[in-house]
């Protein structure tokens, strides 16, 4: 049995109305998924829309799998598949999640 991943505040849950994106709930999921994946960086890690996934966080390719999923289940929306391989920081992902609602078509209703 899996466990959803914490839904973070003012944002929606799969299936919900769509949240807008904001950096600071963008950011939450992401330092949760880094943390979870280095718990020994906790009184350490900093993110910020600036950090390299890669380099400053750890993601590698089964993360930023994972962090597109929990991106999705977080904010109601669906991203490019592309983003997941070539969003260098949260900032990129962010214009993307924007990009996704000012469409409406990557919403997920």
């Amino acid at each position: 049995m899996s466990v959803s991943p914490p839904v973070p505040a003012g944002t929606a849950a799969a299936g919900a109305t769509a949240a807008p994106a904001s950096a600071e709930a963008l950011l939450d999921v992401v330092r949760t998924l880094a943390l979870e994946l280095h718990p020994h960086k906790s009184g350490t890690l900093r993110v910020s829309v600036d950090s390299l996934l890669d380099q400053e966080l750890g993601f590698d390719s089964l993360s930023r799998v994972e962090l597109m999923l929990r991106i999705e289940q977080a904010f109601g929306a669906s991203l490019p598949e592309h983003v997941m391989a070539t969003a260098e920081s949260p900032a990129e992902l962010l214009r993307a999640l924007e990009a996704a609602h000012a469409a409406g078509g990557g919403v997920r209703h």
